[in-house]
């Protein structure tokens, strides 16, 4: 990868601004790792039942999404900025994950993370 490549991008995705919501309970991170760029969005939630976790999937499948691509432009705008020339970015790969925090014999409430990683090639 290129220098000029490295550090356009390493100011463009500088996590200095706060890129979370007002309530801070969801976040998107971006990380430069070998060849590819990683946007990773990550909320907590709270959970009653299974069937209740089933509903919930889709609503945070489409919000993670949303947000990560929300970052994304903003870091490409950024990149433009800071180098003068276009970001090329291509997908080749999603991962997501639904981990355990808190569960209590005395509670049907159990608190979830879930974290979704968007990869992208950089160019």
């Amino acid at each position: 990868m290129e220098y000029d490549l490295i550090n356009g991008l390493a100011s463009a995705i500088d996590n200095v601004y706060n890129y979370s919501s007002e309530d801070g309970s969801r976040k998107t991170k971006a990380r430069l790792i070998g060849e590819e760029m990683h946007i990773t969005y990550v909320t907590i939630l709270n959970s009653s039942r299974e069937s209740d976790l089933h509903h919930q999937m889709s609503s945070l499948k489409k919000e993670s999404n949303e947000m990560i691509s929300s970052r994304l432009r903003t870091i490409k705008k950024e990149f433009k900025d800071a180098s003068g020339r276009s970001l090329t970015t291509k997908k080749i790969g999603i991962t997501d994950d639904v981990e355990t925090l808190t569960v209590s014999p005395y509670s049907p409430f159990r608190k979830l993370k879930y974290s979704c990683t968007y990869k992208y090639e950089v160019k």
